[in-house]
């Protein structure tokens, strides 16, 4: 019973953690482009400009840039590349999709995913104990 608790416990586990990501991909096969186009300027306004503001995003013609958010316009916003402070002029037309990036540190994924695995655990080691 415990194996099978345990093995339960990490599906789980690796289950929470791939649907935590922040992908605006998942419902693109129905909609439009132009539904699609909206969206992803409302999202980019929504969450502003500025370092927090962090952006990976696949273009058209299979380019992949990362970075954050600088200076949002009508039709367009600026993307600077966090690393090399490299700038990218981004038109909303041109991207296939636009994925949301946290910055928490790695200690803080860490301590998160951490709690994630630990905390059942410890409860299912609780409920062994307790059947003993």
């Amino acid at each position: 019973m415990c194996c099978t608790a345990i093995s339960f416990v990490l599906m789980a586990t690796i289950t929470s953690m791939s649907l935590s990501t922040h992908s605006v991909l998942a419902k693109q096969k129905y909609e439009t482009r132009e539904e699609r186009v909206e969206k992803w300027k409302q999202q980019v306004e929504e969450r502003g400009a500025g370092e927090k503001s962090r952006w990976e995003i696949k273009l058209r013609d299979g380019q992949k840039i990362k970075g954050y958010t600088n200076e949002i316009r009508e039709d367009s916003f600026t993307l600077v590349n966090w690393k090399t402070d490299e700038r990218y002029e981004v038109s909303f037309n041109e991207i296939e999709s636009l994925e949301k990036k946290t910055s928490l540190s790695l200690p803080a994924k860490i301590a998160i995913y951490g709690a994630l695995i630990a905390v059942p655990v410890l409860v299912l080691v609780g409920l062994a104990a307790a059947d003993s």
